[in-house]
């Protein structure tokens, strides 16, 4: 089995540095971002870690894309409760709105990384709804069982299903009358 993870590392300029730590906040609706430094990273990264899972860390560094337009590439899906909120405070915090179909809401960070806002699916309320599908799958699967059992106990009406005779105006299945 084969999924994506829920965690991303994204690279940003240094001088993007303080304004990405408060758009982290803003967007958990929390305080900053940690900071964690790595002996092999010159410059401390800001990892941010959501309630519900997943941790993006953001790598300083002066190779980084810079730019104030959207950067084309991976845009990360930050999903939330409340898409239409998230939004609402990411425009008062005056962070760009991108356009671009496929979802309602996009925004851009400094430094052009974009992030796509989606609705946040609870895996109960998911598992709830399988189960009442399997439920009526289930009590499906056990009527066309009984319905084959019956016809091959009674050959002769196994017939009557194909015959060219009365039986056959009687089916509800188009393909039986086009063949009169």
């Amino acid at each position: 089995m084969t999924a994506l993870g829920s965690n991303a590392h994204m690279s940003a300029k240094p001088r993007r540095r303080q304004d990405l730590r408060w758009c982290s906040g803003t967007a958990r609706g929390r305080g900053p971002a940690a900071t964690v430094q790595y002996p092999v990273i010159a410059e401390p990264m800001l990892v941010v870690r959501f309630p519900d899972g997943g941790s993006p860390s953001i790598e300083f560094t002066g190779q980084a894309p810079d730019d104030d337009h959207p950067r084309l590439g991976a845009w990360p899906e930050l999903r939330a409760e409340d898409p239409a909120a998230v939004m609402r405070a990411a425009l008062d915090a005056r962070l760009p709105e991108v356009k671009q179909p496929g979802h309602q809401y996009y925004v851009m960070m400094p430094g052009g990384q974009v992030f796509t806002i989606t609705v946040m699916v609870h895996v109960a309320c998911v598992s709830d709804r399988l189960a009442g599908h399997a439920a009526d799958l289930g009590a499906g699967l056990r009527a066309v069982a009984a319905g084959a059992d019956a016809l091959s106990r009674n050959h002769r009406g196994f017939r009557n299903l194909s015959s060219r005779g009365r039986q056959a105006r009687r089916t509800p299945w188009p393909i039986a009358a086009a063949n009169e």
